[in-house]
């Protein structure tokens, strides 16, 4: 299965998905906390949504919807990640 980690944060999720045996890549769209986890090779959380390539089974958010600052459009956003009918 394919993860997206949405609010990845600095990768740790990111990397528990990975080491669980998921194809993950983990969004944050805090700058210097995307780039604080990709020093670990096992581990890819991008900032900019046009990084993120392909379609995830499932979305994992973890004390992310509190911080956003468009709930609405942030919900778009993921959901167009989403492969059809996950």
């Amino acid at each position: 299965m394919r993860v997206l980690d949405f609010g990845a944060s600095w990768g740790c999720g990111t990397w528990q998905l990975k080491d669980a045996g998921y194809e993950t890549v983990g969004f944050e769209i805090g700058r210097t906390r995307a780039r604080y986890a990709r020093p670990e090779p096992a581990v890819s959380v991008w900032s900019d949504p046009q990084q993120i390539e392909g379609l995830f089974d499932i979305h994992f958010w973890s004390h992310v919807m509190e911080h956003v600052p468009n709930l609405l459009d942030t919900f778009r956003q993921a959901m167009s990640w989403l492969k059809p009918g996950a």
